[in-house]
């Protein structure tokens, strides 16, 4: 029997040392780069898409929004089965928690430099998730 239980500890780590991280598929250097720069671009655009101070109150104005968060939601859908999917979790439950605790003071909306900086963050946005759609394999 005690020659057993000395067999199991060695059988147990060969065990853990086996499989995934064997394969080319393993988390490791690679994936771990590759997973930063999709929550970067996460980031940004949950972000841009999530304004914490908007930029404008004009139903017209925010309507501008939602072929880009139906494009986010497509891409993140498009990882829901994979370990990307905590990627996108992980950006967003930061963005929300960072911000439902800081106290912040919004100013002025629609005026013509905060419908410019609408603009420009629009572009971006997008920019950003042809990046994201690429590096998801969601282009």
């Amino acid at each position: 029997m005690r020659a057993i239980l000395a067999v199991m500890p060695i059988a147990v780590l060969a065990a853990c040392n086996s499989g995934p991280a064997d394969t080319a598929d393993a988390y490791g250097p690679a994936k771990a780069r590759e997973g930063a720069a999709i929550r970067a671009e996460v980031r940004e655009v949950y972000g841009i898409l999530n304004p914490v101070c908007g930029y404008t109150e004009d139903p017209d104005q925010l309507a501008r929004y939602e072929a880009q968060r139906a494009r986010y939601a497509q891409i993140k859908a498009s990882v829901a089965d994979s370990p990307r999917a905590v990627d996108f979790a992980s950006v967003e439950a930061d963005h929300d928690h960072y911000w439902a605790g800081v106290p912040v003071e919004c100013g002025e909306t629609d005026t013509p430099e905060t419908l410019e900086r609408l603009d420009a963050d629009l572009a971006d946005a997008q920019a950003r998730l042809d990046r994201l759609a690429r590096l998801t394999g969601a282009a």
